[in-house]
């Protein structure tokens, strides 16, 4: 069968022919609400994984019993941890389950290129279709961070600060993570850009904004770094986590009569 493809994106399969829900987020847009963790967590997806299993456990033949092989085979869902196949793999029914619920024109995209899938002319990949996909990702985002790099460094910016950005911008294209694929965390430890996954576009803002800053209260965050209304309780919360992971610390201090709590940055002394 030809490869799925979706928004210039190839859907990889695994050897059981279940297609992968990170290749169908990259080309959704890569948003990291719609992150496919985000939808396996939801009660009505574990239902429709547990009523889509038992209906093919019912008519696996008998023979099939016990056997850890065939078990796997015929789940709904498989996970594969490592290596260039890297992914969560589900079956047609639940990757059109998780496309309606990214949104239904992204649901009618996967529908379409499915169709023109099984109706092309079948053509045999010259090489196995995922390690090919994952290794031509890598090797054009390795491409576009190196003169991402080149760029930044031209335009001025420290390495660990141009590396950070430079990492961003390829994660925005490309939907690759370079520092954290590289495992290259803690060899930028120290810059609070380059400890921000760019798959979480609002801890980058934040982080962005905070650069160079030294004391801050919540009520400046909202407002200066995302504009938003201060007494949002929602954006309290996940900003209160947003600083802890970016390292910096509070404490309730007097402001005028009032008391407020401000937060400091790594290594400031409250």
């Amino acid at each position: 069968m030809n490869a799925l493809i979706i928004a210039n994106t190839q859907i990889r399969r695994d050897p059981v022919g279940r297609y992968c829900l990170n290749d169908l987020h990259q080309a959704s847009g890569s948003e990291s609400r719609h992150k496919p963790g985000n939808w396996l967590l939801l009660a009505k997806t574990r239902e429709l994984i547990a009523e889509v299993e038992s209906k093919s456990t019912s008519v696996m033949p008998d023979s099939s019993a016990g056997n850890p092989a065939l078990e796997v085979e015929n789940q709904a869902l498989a996970t594969v941890n490592g290596g260039p196949a890297r992914g969560t793999y589900a079956i047609k029914e639940l990757v059109y389950a998780y496309a309606m619920w990214i949104s239904p024109r992204f649901h009618l995209h996967v529908i379409r290129a499915y169709d023109a899938m099984v109706t092309a002319e079948p053509q045999p990949p010259a090489v196995p279709e995922a390690p090919m996909h994952r290794s031509d990702v890598l090797v054009s985002a390795a491409r576009g961070f190196g003169a991402l790099v080149r760029a930044a460094r031209t335009m001025g910016l420290a390495t660990p600060r141009a590396v950070a950005a430079a990492n961003a911008a390829t994660y925005r294209a490309t939907g690759i993570d370079l520092v954290n694929e590289l495992d290259a965390g803690d060899v930028l430890a120290g810059n609070p850009l380059t400890l921000v996954s760019p798959a979480d576009t609002l801890q980058a803002q934040v982080a962005e904004w905070l650069d160079g800053r030294e004391q801050v209260s919540m009520a400046d965050v909202i407002a200066g770094a995302l504009g938003q209304d201060p007494s949002r309780r929602d954006l309290q919360t996940r900003l209160g986590f947003i600083l802890r992971r970016l390292g910096w610390s509070s404490r309730r201090q007097r402001v005028g009569t009032d008391r407020e709590r401000l937060w400091y940055p790594p290594g400031a002394v409250i």
